[in-house]
């Protein structure tokens, strides 16, 4: 009898009492062993797309625009250092003669009637690309006869065989430098803009690490990047750098663990192109320090529009980097890395949906890009240990 009693009423009690223990507990024993995504980006934000799926391992995210490259679809750009490719070439020439009648500009006549010339093509396409990866070397030059006509593709998602295509890339390029320090380099740029859309440079043999404090390092990361549009815009206003600093230690501790972040990203923007403007680097002609000139110009134009436009920043810890996320009213994204360990960005990337048909005239169009209150953008910059170039002439 007592056998049935406790089979019939003690133990269903005990059952009931031990299921609602574990209801009331489970939530702390998942939280310590389930990873906490809370604020975190998510792949298909920083992608553009809208669901809000988080990944457990930020390694796997794809960032903009390799999301929108297919390498199976891709065509080779030259085939060797020294081969000009051909259609590419006649379509750009073809652009700058219009543009060039169209404007009354007699520079783009220049830039025209050199880039005919097969030899001088090659150089210039090389040291365009020269000129986006340079500054994500840690300090470190490009060996002087480094070529990669050879090592890139083309790519656009709406054409098969576009007479100029969307992208010009090339990935897992080991890149030599003087200082004997070599780089393996990912690189992206769109030549219906001529704008740079991606480049990541990782030294090889070498370590790296993320920022201890993701939220520190989005911090000082999103306001050096919104003071570079400020002082790169007529739009601009004082800033406290006492006031910030105060501010940023209050939230987050000791700032001069955070400073070399704030002044890389302040000058991030601003360091494309910089090598080949103060200088006639190419056949010693002044046609090229005007492109490059222009080049500069369009990219910090554009930099400066889109983090105008930014909606959502946030950083993530991302392949032993941080990773700052920007997103735009648009669900557009750029992102940039930096490295804790050489104290240096050491990449970015660009969502081209960003970019809308206007853009394609920012290399032409000198009216819109004298907009940028360069002058004050080169003392400001100069003024936080920045190296700009000096002043474009439009």
């Amino acid at each position: 009898m007592k056998r049935n009693i406790f089979l019939s009423v003690f133990l269903p009690l005990f059952l009931c009492a031990a299921i609602l223990t574990l209801g009331y507990f489970s939530p702390t024993l998942f939280s310590r062993v389930m990873p906490n995504f809370k604020n975190k980006e998510s792949a298909a934000q920083i992608t553009g797309a809208e669901s809000p799926l988080y990944l457990e391992d930020p390694s796997s995210l794809v960032l903009p625009p390799w999301n929108d490259i297919d390498d199976s679809k891709s065509q080779v750009y030259a085939s060797d250092d020294n081969s000009v490719p051909g259609t590419l070439q006649d379509r750009i020439i073809q652009e700058l003669y219009i543009y060039a009648e169209g404007y009354g500009d007699d520079s783009l006549y220049e830039i025209a009637d050199n880039l005919t010339l097969s030899q001088c093509y090659i150089e210039v396409s090389d040291a365009y690309v020269r000129s986006i990866i340079q500054p994500f070397l840690k300090g470190c030059r490009i060996l002087p006869n480094m070529k990669f006509s050879g090592l890139m593709h083309t790519y656009d998602p709406n054409s098969e065989y576009p007479e100029i295509p969307k992208y010009v890339y090339a990935r897992n390029v080991t890149v030599k430098t003087v200082e004997g320090r070599d780089f393996i380099v990912d690189f992206v740029f769109t030549p219906q803009y001529g704008l740079p859309l991606y480049v990541h440079a990782t030294e090889v043999d070498a370590s790296t690490r993320a920022m201890p404090d993701n939220d520190a390092f989005t911090a000082a990361a999103s306001t050096a990047l919104t003071l570079f549009q400020r002082f790169s815009s007529y739009s601009t206003s004082e800033f406290d750098e006492d006031a910030f600093i105060k501010s940023f230690e209050e939230e987050f501790g000791t700032y001069g663990l955070y400073s070399s972040v704030f002044n890389s990203f302040l000058n991030a923007p601003g360091s494309l192109f910089t090598e080949f403007i103060s200088q006639e680097n190419i056949n010693e002609a002044q046609w090229t320090s005007n492109m490059w000139s222009r080049l500069y110009l369009e990219n910090i134009w554009f930099w400066n529009q889109f983090i105008y436009n930014k909606e959502s920043v946030s950083g993530i810890t991302y392949n032993d980097e941080s990773l700052l996320v920007l997103r735009a009213t648009n669900g557009c994204s750029l992102t940039m890395t930096y490295d804790y360990i050489s104290k240096s960005v050491t990449g970015f990337g660009i969502d081209p949906n960003f970019l809308t048909s206007g853009d394609s005239t920012l290399f032409y169009d000198t009216d819109l890009t004298s907009q940028l209150n360069f002058e004050n953008y080169s003392d400001e910059i100069f003024s936080y240990g920045g190296c700009p170039p000096s002043t474009p002439k439009n």
